[in-house]
């Protein structure tokens, strides 16, 4: 099907399917959490000469909240024990964002713990066995207990120093990876804590003494960065100790790389970056063990983490043709496809079929090889920062408090069509994450309340 054609056509698929599948209990526009009280006179009168009673009758409704947030949990429906955890932004180094085996509540969930936070979650959700891992802006990394959502530990009680900027958390062997600003230094440095406990077990800033940029991801036994220099520099560290084992500057045109995970896997390591002066934004690709350069696709400035495939690289941006498939061999565009409006968003990648949001709020499945759209929902909102999490037969994707409802969608795999959607009032700004059977997201904006919690 021409792509023209699907965007000209897709107002009908979606009256006819996307949206007829809310659950009764889910409205789609918000209402004032008030009573509304009507009062109806009725006159009786008595055959009688002394008088005649005229009775008030007074029939009192509430009205539905507007957001789900009070719809609490009967006691606590939090797993003790869970056998997988969700370690890093998009679940795994080449940000698929998909888990087969998990599992998402099929009818709208309830509360099972609300936990403020003190500034406004970025972005990803960590999950362990024990905790969940969020960091904010402007404020220093914290982890709430996985089953109560009490804190358990922060850096600012563990570190001495003043963190801020926290983004991208990334967990393996019981150690969570990390990069922020350091308020008594003014730099930007790599951080590795217990887990379990925000011990600290090393922090590191670059032996050159160049600026650590955000972009961060931790596979194949590295941890990988980028530097902001006259160059840019991408870095490999040793998770042991934070030592450099390899390399690489860029190009030597001036780039801006981005502040998102790279994309990784055995073959790749992809690394987004934006165009600065007149330096040619894209996808660079770097061999993994050696740093060594491979191509770049020079497709614009890319702010969203790449996601890998067995043999294309899947990439988004906020403007023309917003989302690309390019070969993992050489970087050429395979396909392009077009929409009205881009996203930050990534897409992820699950069993043969792409998925991304955009900021008109349509969440689009595509054929992974071709391009061809399979279905299209409506969120009836903005999607800008949110990339969708795939687990089992279940979509989940959040969306903005921009001209619409804000909430958490979940939505069929196989035919778009809408599960449930927790109303939030807030943005829903990052991916979710998903643990047995428990959904852990963050909400929250600019100048409103930021919370994490945990849906069962």
């Amino acid at each position: 099907m021409d792509r023209r054609q699907f965007l000209a056509g897709v107002g009908a698929f979606a009256a006819a399917g996307c949206l007829g599948g809310d659950d009764p209990a889910t409205t789609t526009s918000g209402t004032t959490a008030e009573t509304t009280t009507r009062t109806t006179p009725t006159t009786r009168t008595t055959e009688t000469t002394e008088s005649t009673t005229t009775e008030t009758t007074t029939e009192t409704t509430t009205a539905e909240p507007d957001t789900d947030l009070e719809r609490t949990c009967d006691g606590n429906p939090v797993p003790e024990s869970v056998s997988a955890a969700w370690p890093q932004s998009y679940l795994d180094g080449a940000n698929t964002g998909y888990r087969s085996d998990g599992s998402v509540p099929t009818e709208k969930p309830c509360v099972a713990w609300k936990r403020e936070m003190p500034s406004r979650p970025l972005y990803s959700t960590v999950v362990t066995e024990d905790v969940v891992i969020k960091g904010g802006n402007g404020d220093h990394l914290r982890a709430l207990d996985r089953v109560t959502g009490d804190l358990a530990w922060s850096t600012e009680d563990a570190l001495v120093d003043t963190l801020s900027y926290v983004r991208w958390p990334q967990v393996a062997d019981g150690t969570v990876y990390f990069s922020a600003h350091n308020g008594r230094t003014s730099d930007k440095h790599v951080y590795a804590l217990d887990a379990a406990t925000g011990e600290s077990r090393w922090d590191v800033t670059l032996d050159d003494g160049s600026a650590i940029k955000t972009g961060f991801s931790l596979a194949n036994g590295h941890v990988y960065l980028a530097a902001a220099t006259e160059e840019p520099t991408v870095y490999a560290l040793a998770p042991e100790d934070g030592s450099v084992a390899w390399r690489t500057t860029l190009s030597s045109a001036e780039v801006r790389v981005a502040g998102v995970p790279f994309g990784v896997d055995d073959e790749l390591l992809c690394v987004p970056t934006g165009q600065a002066d007149s330096g040619p934004g894209g996808v660079h690709a770097l061999d993994p063990e050696t740093g060594e350069k491979l191509w770049v696709a020079d497709v614009g400035s890319v702010e969203s983490a790449p996601t890998l495939g067995d043999d294309r690289v899947y990439v988004t941006r906020n403007s023309d043709y917003p989302l690309r498939a390019l070969d993992k061999d050489t970087g050429e565009v395979v396909w392009r496809f077009e929409t009205l409006n881009g996203t930050d968003g990534s897409p992820v990648l699950a069993d043969g079929s792409v998925y991304y949001g955009t900021g008109d709020g349509e969440v689009y499945r595509l054929d992974a090889e071709s391009g061809d759209p399979e279905w299209k929902y409506e969120t009836e909102t903005r999607i800008f920062n949110a990339s969708p999490t795939v687990v089992g037969d279940t979509v989940l994707v959040g969306g903005d408090d921009n001209g619409g409802e804000p909430g958490l969608h979940a939505i069929d795999r196989s035919d778009g069509t809408r599960r449930w959607k927790f109303r939030t009032g807030t943005n829903v700004p990052g991916d979710a994450a998903v643990v047995g059977g428990v959904v852990y997201v963050s909400i929250g904006s600019y100048d409103a309340q930021p919370y994490t919690l945990a849906l069962a």
